[in-house]
């Protein structure tokens, strides 16, 4: 308890002690951070779902065709070589490929964790993280089954990127709300100031003077007039 209201002392009398200009600054500059910061936040987490959700469309895409390519009699005959084909194709990628009726694979050795029930026939498709890789398994209707696993290197290096430039566009509109708020601040506090300045001169030298008012004026209406 002393603690919190020695804390809530320091900052009541900080509140005092500061300028009004200096407490107009921050609040501004605090609330264009929120603002900032949460638009930041959302555009990071749209881009990089739909970079991801785009990689899990291309991979589906490959495991369709590759499947369809099961029933064709070339492959059967060498399924090997049309897996290093495919692969040819997609040097960033690893395949394995489970033909109608063998149970053992072909192609790359990948780790199967909840893919098994795609394998097994149990489940249509999965797709999950695996280190710097995504992982998809499809069953196809022909009983083949095929597993991809895409290199995100790229990816993430692209989403890595777009986190720091976001960061550094956020840290530059804190910077230039700061500027504001205080460039705002002096022009509407101006008028604050001068009589600031008077009280003041009157209470140091006790000598009462006359201030210049400005008003604006406007020309009356001819209604007013009448």
């Amino acid at each position: 308890m002393i603690l919190r209201r020695g804390s809530a002392r320091q900052r009541s009398e900080w509140g005092r002690r500061a300028p009004l200009r200096w407490q107009l600054s921050l609040v501004t500059a605090l609330m264009v951070a929120i603002a900032v910061g949460l638009m930041t936040v959302v555009t990071y987490w749209v881009v990089s779902t739909a970079l991801t959700r785009n990689v899990d469309v291309a991979l589906k895409e490959k495991a369709e065709s590759l499947i369809a390519e099961t029933v064709d009699p070339s492959f059967l005959r060498d399924p090997a070589a049309e897996v290093t084909a495919f692969k040819s194709y997609n040097p960033d990628m690893r395949a394995m490929v489970y033909v109608p009726g063998s149970p053992n694979p072909v192609g790359d050795s990948i780790q199967l964790v909840s893919e098994i029930p795609v394998v097994q026939g149990e489940q249509e498709l999965s797709i999950r993280n695996a280190g710097e890789e995504r992982v998809i398994a499809l069953h196809g209707s022909t009983g083949a089954t095929v597993v991809l696993a895409q290199d995100m290197s790229t990816t993430h290096r692209i989403i890595s990127n777009l986190g720091m430039v976001l960061l550094l566009i956020s840290v530059a509109g804190v910077l230039m709300a700061i500027a504001t708020g205080i460039v705002v601040a002096s022009t509407g506090l101006r008028p604050i100031a001068r009589l600031q300045q008077a009280v003041n001169y009157v209470a140091r030298t006790d000598e009462l003077r006359p201030m210049a008012v400005c008003l604006l004026y406007t020309s009356p209406s001819p209604r007013d007039a009448t």
